[in-house]
């Protein structure tokens, strides 16, 4: 019975190939940041849990590091739930991007981080690259929590007027304009 529970619990928290990877990064006696890479997938915000809930009691998150070509909508909007709620710093990195679903993550950030050669990218929804009604739905909803998460309106209109099929990469004045801050 033990080694079922172990092999599930194994199960739950493997990521598959194609997910998110999460890893923590020690910077110092008792702070850490943690490295996000990859595509958005269910299940995600669970492992990013479990490996917060690994760490010594006492430790700091200093800043969540993403790297993401987008993914799941629902789940980069549980990511960024769980992002706003814990208020942690969102850094996308000089020579990384943060594109599609990622940049709900990083609009939920209590603060946003940039280095100079960073992307941040955003373009409206779409159901199996398709622009549905469904799709148009869930880009409103985006939009929408894009708006509460306190991002301009100039750059949720770039969301949702941007084709799936496309990208708007945020210039650095949108990016100021979020009040985002350079990676130091």
């Amino acid at each position: 019975m033990a080694r079922i529970l172990l092999i599930l619990t194994l199960l739950a928290v493997t990521p598959p190939a194609w997910a998110m990877q999460f890893e923590a990064d020690p910077v110092g006696p008792s702070a850490t940041e943690i490295l996000a890479v990859g595509p958005i997938e269910a299940g995600d915000v669970q492992r990013l849990r479990f490996l917060v809930n690994r760490l010594p009691p006492d430790t700091t998150i200093a800043s969540l590091h993403i790297s993401s070509p987008g993914g799941s909508v629902a789940e980069a909007d549980a990511l960024a739930a769980a992002v706003r709620a814990a208020r942690l710093v969102v850094t996308v990195d000089s020579g990384t991007s943060c594109a599609s679903a990622c940049f709900l993550i990083f609009a939920a950030a209590a603060e946003r981080r940039v280095g100079a050669s960073a992307k941040i990218g955003v373009h409206s929804a779409s159901i199996r690259g398709e622009d549905t009604v469904a799709a148009m739905a869930i880009t409103t909803k985006v939009a929408r929590r894009a708006g509460e998460y306190g991002v301009p309106p100039e750059i949720v209109g770039k969301l949702v007027l941007t084709g799936p099929r496309q990208i708007t990469w945020l210039t650095q004045q949108d990016l100021a304009a979020m009040g985002a801050h350079p990676v130091r």
